[in-house]
């Protein structure tokens, strides 16, 4: 196997392997978001909403 075959697999496999965990990552933060709400109401963005 030719040097630039064996750079383009490896730099492909690492760049598939780091989309999927952005893509695992993604997908996670609304429910963290949605938790850190609930443990703090007195946020500044729910005090705007409010008044």
């Amino acid at each position: 196997m030719a040097p630039i075959e064996l750079f383009a697999w490896t730099l492909s496999s690492i760049l598939g392997i780091s989309f999927i965990i952005s893509l695992v990552v993604v997908s996670r933060k609304p429910r963290y978001i949605a938790e850190m709400e609930l443990k703090s109401p007195d946020s500044p963005e729910k005090n705007e909403c409010n008044s």
